[in-house]
């Protein structure tokens, strides 16, 4: 997938919902380069061919004005409910919601920010991912953080209501770089995936969260260790959702072209095609 014309990046809060595959993603709606981010909206009955509709959030509230940057879509009561960065008029990075205004739309052209934004504002990270839910009904959601003394991590929060976020603690983190973007976390098969964007790629690692501390263990090797490398080639950014008519668990990334004439183009950028993730048969790694 690609845009019509201008910038796009990371693809976002892809869902599935009433009959219809949705993805977002990272897009400058005014130029072929990085900047002025807001979310682009595409929708597909398969996947492979899709149709582009207006932008679904643009920069307009003190809390996002220097730009919507990535974050997630998770059905929360029947409604799909997107979890994103916005970049504040003094450059903080805190977390914020949208729903759709007509959630009878099959499109889901419009969408209404939260009153209540921002939901959370510390610590400072990005990236908010699909949230989990355990047997109590708690929701869990993690976002990108990390700082030159403790590594990269993905910090943990709760929620009841899907409003009132409480933060926990750091899900997972290592030494490997000082900050980790677009974090997943989800479930193939029996195992549990801990997916992030650090060192110019991607990577995940298979493991456990224990029910008790919340914390993840990798079984194997860890996140940043090139043996988990998710891809070659300029595939970064990636992006994970379950699409519940298959049963299966799903990803797709952003690819950069190798020069810098989005200008001369007209546009830049464009995305993988999605593909099916797959435990291996010993259950260490992925495929």
């Amino acid at each position: 997938m690609m845009p019509a014309k201008n910038w796009l990046n990371d693809p976002n809060g892809p869902v599935y919902f009433n009959g219809y595959y949705h993805m977002f993603f990272q897009y400058n709606p005014n130029a072929a380069v990085w900047g002025d981010m807001h979310w682009g909206h595409c929708y597909s009955k398969d996947m492979v061919h899709w149709i582009h509709l207006p932008v679904a959030l643009a920069p307009d509230q003190p809390y996002d004005i220097n730009g919507i940057f990535s974050g997630s879509t998770t059905i929360v009561n029947g409604t799909p409910t997107i979890i994103y960065t916005g970049i504040t008029n003094t450059n903080q990075q805190v977390q914020c919601q949208a729903r759709p205004a007509n959630i009878s739309d099959p499109t889901l052209t419009n969408w209404t920010k939260s009153p209540l934004n921002p939901l959370i504002t510390d610590p400072n990270g990005r990236d908010p991912s699909t949230a989990f839910r355990d047997n109590e009904d708690n929701y869990y959601l993690i976002y990108g953080y990390g700082t030159k003394d403790l590594g990269g991590q993905a910090v943990l929060f709760t929620s009841k209501d899907f409003l009132d976020w409480k933060y926990l603690h750091p899900i997972h983190s290592n030494q490997y770089d000082t900050f980790w973007e677009c974090p997943d976390i989800f479930k193939v098969e029996n195992r549990i995936v801990l997916k992030a964007s650090l060192l110019g790629r991607d990577f995940w690692a298979v493991g456990d969260v224990d029910p008790d501390k919340l914390i993840f263990t990798p079984q194997n090797h860890d996140l940043g260790e090139y043996i988990q490398l998710i891809d070659h080639g300029r595939f970064y950014a990636s992006k994970t959702f379950y699409d519940p008519i298959n049963d299966q668990q799903v990803i797709m990334g952003w690819t950069s072209e190798e020069d810098n004439l989005g200008p001369q183009r007209g546009w830049q950028g464009c995305h993988t095609l999605p593909r099916t993730i797959f435990l291996s048969d010993d259950g260490y790694e992925l495929r």
